[in-house]
C-alpha cells in the first residue's frame, strides 16, 4: 500500500531544462527524489561546461625577461614591461625569467618551451626588445615564425613590433622583424671583427695578451679573506669553512693556496 505522504507528495518546481533526460523524466510519473537527482545532474553538467568555456576565454598576459650575464639587471626589463602594461590597462599574470646564454640551442631555452607548450592563441606575450629573443637573425626569425604560426599575440616594446594583433600589417611587420634581426647580427659581427683586429695589432707590437703569469685576479672570496685566515688558525677544517661561507671546497682550497693563507 502506498503511503499517503508519498502519494500526495508534490513534485519540486523545476525550470524548463535543455537536458533531454530531465525533460523525459518530467513527463513521467516518477518520485520527487528522481526529479531532484535529474535536476542536480543537469545543473552539474552545465556548470562544468560553463567553467570550461570561461577558462578557454580567459586571456593571460605573460612578460618575458632574458639576460645573458650576471651583470645585466632584470629590474630594468621588468620595470619597462610593467610600465607598458599599466599604460595599456593590462595585468601581467606571470613573468618568465631566463638567465641563459643565447649561444645555447633554441630548444634548450625557456622561451622555446613557453611559446610551443604553454602559450596559446588566446594569450599575450610581452617582450622588452627583439634582442631578448635571440642573438642571431635565424634564431629570432624561428621564434617569430612559431609565434605567427600559433597565432600568439606578441608585443615587442622597444622596437614597436606587434604580431598577431587586429591592427597588424603582416608585410610591414615581417620586414621590420627581418631588418632588426639583420642589423643586430651585422653589429655583432663588426664588434667581433674590431676586437680581433685590435688584439692582432697589440700582438704585432710585441705586447703580451691576457694577464701576466701568476697574476692574481679578484675573487668573490676576497671579502672573506680575514675570516678564512682566522678560522684556519683556529684549526677549523677546509670543508667546514666552505660550508660556512657558502662556496665549493675545491674553490676554497685553490683560494687558500694562491693567497698563501695557510701557514
Amino acid at each position: 500500500m502506498i503511503s499517503p505522504l508519498v502519494r500526495h507528495a508534490r513534485k519540486p518546481k523545476v525550470a524548463p531544462a535543455r537536458n533531454k533526460k530531465l525533460n523525459w523524466i518530467l513527463k513521467k510519473e516518477v518520485s520527487p527524489q528522481a526529479c531532484f537527482d535529474a535536476r542536480n545532474e543537469a545543473t552539474t553538467h552545465y556548470t562544468k561546461r560553463g567553467k570550461k568555456m570561461q577558462e578557454k576565454k580567459q586571456k593571460r598576459t605573460i612578460g618575458y625577461i632574458r639576460v645573458s650575464t650576471e651583470e645585466q639587471d632584470y629590474a630594468n626589463q621588468k620595470y619597462g614591461l610593467l610600465e607598458y602594461a599599466n599604460s595599456k590597462g593590462l595585468n601581467i599574470d606571470r613573468f618568465v625569467e631566463e638567465k641563459i646564454s643565447t649561444r645555447k640551442e633554441l630548444q634548450e631555452r625557456g622561451i622555446y618551451k613557453l611559446i610551443t607548450e604553454e602559450l596559446s592563441s588566446n594569450d599575450l606575450l610581452l617582450v622588452p626588445e627583439i634582442t631578448r629573443l635571440g642573438r642571431s637573425t635565424f634564431e629570432v626569425m624561428d621564434i617569430l615564425k612559431i609565434l605567427s604560426e600559433r597565432k600568439i599575440e606578441t608585443h615587442i616594446l622597444k622596437n614597436n613590433i606587434f604580431i598577431n594583433t587586429k591592427e597588424e600589417n603582416e608585410v610591414v611587420t615581417q620586414m621590420q622583424v627581418f631588418m632588426f634581426g639583420l642589423a643586430g647580427q651585422i653589429e655583432r659581427d663588426f664588434i667581433s671583427m674590431r676586437t680581433k683586429e685590435a688584439l692582432a695589432k697589440r700582438k704585432a707590437n710585441g705586447m703580451t695578451l691576457g694577464r701576466k703569469k701568476g697574476q692574481l685576479v679578484k675573487s668573490k672570496l676576497d671579502i672573506h679573506q680575514l675570516e678564512i685566515r682566522n678560522m684556519l688558525q683556529k684549526g677549523i677544517n677546509v670543508t667546514s669553512i666552505a660550508k660556512l661561507i657558502g662556496c665549493g671546497r675545491t674553490t676554497l682550497v685553490h683560494y687558500i693556496e694562491t693567497r698563501k693563507l695557510k701557514d
